[in-house]
């Protein structure tokens, strides 16, 4: 459970013990410090509870649905990606119709495994400078250090 509703959850408990909404406020800054709700949201919370409210989710929003990061096209850029991993953003935006920005959270967000650029740089330049060390380089040049650096992959991350 995510912070927000958690602490929605907290609101919820306070209404029920009878808790004003000052008194809520200032208990969700004693427990979340820093990360807590501000006031006037746990304020309106405070009063949607109290008005016998009993979800502690979202309502839905007015408005048209995205369509552009929908299951047909993750499933077309995952096929894409598979086929050939180097197609860069732009090239697989163009390729499903969709914008950049949809193609990157599809590929960031929604296909949990997806080859990741950094971590496919930093496996091969590591695969690759064991096999190219000579008498004059015993160690690997500090651009190639600094690009593995700031490629560092995340501990949980698959590398293809």
């Amino acid at each position: 459970m995510n912070d927000l509703k958690e602490q929605r959850l907290a609101v919820k408990f306070c209404v029920k013990l009878g808790k004003s909404a000052t008194k809520t406020f200032a208990m969700l800054n004693t427990a979340y410090g820093v990360v807590a709700m501000k006031r006037t949201a746990c304020f309106k919370w405070h009063e949607r509870f109290k008005d016998g409210r009993q979800s502690i989710e979202d309502d839905e929003r007015p408005g048209r649905p995205s369509t552009s990061t929908d299951d047909q096209h993750t499933d077309k850029i995952n096929t894409l990606v598979r086929a050939n991993r180097r197609l860069t953003v732009r090239e697989l935006a163009k390729d499903c119709g969709i914008s950049v920005g949809s193609c990157y959270e599809i590929l960031t967000k929604k296909i949990e495994d997806a080859p990741r650029c950094c971590e496919i740089c930093a496996s091969e330049l590591v695969s690759f400078w064991p096999n190219t060390r000579s008498l004059f380089f015993p160690t690997p040049p500090t651009h190639l250090t600094l690009l593995l650096e700031i490629c560092s992959c995340s501990p949980n991350s698959k590398v293809p």
